[in-house]
């Protein structure tokens, strides 16, 4: 995976894309794991990439856990293959609407126990070492109206996807995961992108959120978001993609068999 950023991962001035590593240990259900860290007491940088299974879109998220103050992050997505609005018949559905599930990946401010290339911590002192990012994992459910071009869901049964640092005294639902996301309404436009509003179950505004979807079937749909101070702790925000295959088409999530179910059988 290679990675332009906006500075301080990369020593060669004359290839401004930072080769990162494949990092199995971090991967998160869907989603590949990549890593980057030029010397023990440079940032390192945690890194998700993943495609819908028809290859329509690609969704990529990338961030240093912090360092002197600042941590650098940001996400993309594209589709891989150009979208037309499906109509009916391709959909399956005499409504236009039809749903998207599977998992989300995301990437924090939040330092973790790490896989960090650290020196004797004897001889440096602790304000110099970079923290490596804390991770989340959890499960997102889109609807889409492909009629009236518009689209809402939720992301939920959201966890670390790698171990915090004890100092961090996160909130947790009464299932012990992390607070949901609510993606509110949001339009589509004529190349099937669409932006809205991020918040909690309370409708309290966290963030922003937007996506693409890909192909003449609208097969996929990769998207981001951004939040911040949404899980109790002050500063803590969060980048994060989710790249889901649209439920009945092959692929898709088994959560999909609840979709539009046949109930004569």
């Amino acid at each position: 995976l290679s990675v332009d950023i906006s500075g301080l991962d990369q020593t060669n001035s004359e290839y401004p894309l930072a080769a990162y590593n494949r990092t199995p240990v971090l991967d998160v259900p869907g989603y590949l794991a990549f890593t980057y860290q030029d010397d023990p007491l440079d940032r390192h940088f945690t890194a998700f990439v993943a495609q819908d299974f028809a290859q329509t879109v690609q969704g990529a998220v990338a961030s240093d856990g912090g360092q002197f103050n600042i941590y650098l992050s940001g996400a993309t997505f594209i589709a891989l293959e150009a979208f037309v609005n499906p109509t009916s018949s391709l959909t399956g559905s005499e409504s236009g609407l039809v749903s998207y599930a599977g998992t989300y990946a995301g990437v924090t401010n939040m330092g973790a126990v790490n896989e960090l290339l650290l020196p004797p911590t004897a001889t440096v002192d602790s304000g110099l070492l970079p923290r490596q990012t804390l991770t989340v994992q959890g499960q997102i459910f889109l609807n889409v109206d492909f009629g009236d071009n518009s689209i809402n869901g939720r992301i939920y049964d959201r966890s670390w996807g790698n171990t915090p640092q004890p100092h961090y005294t996160p909130t947790y639902d009464d299932d012990g995961f992390l607070p949901d996301i609510v993606l509110t309404v949001a339009s589509i436009n004529d190349a099937g992108e669409f932006y809205g509003d991020a918040q909690t179950g309370a409708q309290v505004h966290i963030g922003s959120y937007g996506g693409v979807f890909g192909g003449a079937n609208a097969e996929g749909v990769a998207g981001a978001i951004f939040v911040g101070d949404h899980v109790g702790v002050d500063n803590a925000n969060e980048y994060g993609i989710f790249v889901l295959t649209q439920c009945g088409l092959t692929g898709d999530d088994p959560i999909c068999v609840t979709v539009n179910p046949d109930y004569d059988n």
